[in-house]
């Protein structure tokens, strides 16, 4: 029961645009994916409906994280994680919860 109004809640469209809107503030980077943010909304037009749907039905696999070290000044280095511009939106959702 918990489960299937967490799932509404994810998906719910309110929370999709305020995930949307988030990435958009955040002015990332486009994801491993090359997405640009400003090529999302065109995505998430064609692809919304679908990607709901692989959420409801827990077939939704986000891709994996390319992962890159950033030189840092006493010689070690700093792990950072580019997502792909889909992931960073669907993170976003989930964040709030």
């Amino acid at each position: 029961m918990y489960e299937q109004t967490l799932l509404a809640q994810i998906v719910n469209p309110d929370n999709l645009n305020r995930a949307y809107k988030q990435v958009m503030k955040n002015k990332g980077a486009a994801g491993v994916d090359n997405m640009p943010i400003t090529a999302l909304k065109a995505h998430l037009s064609l692809h919304k409906e679908r990607l709901i749907h692989q959420i409801q039905q827990r077939e939704y696999k986000p891709q994996p994280v390319k992962r890159v070290e950033i030189p840092k000044a006493n010689g070690g280095v700093r792990l950072l994680g580019y997502l792909r511009s889909q992931t960073a939106l669907s993170s976003k959702r989930l964040r709030k919860f």
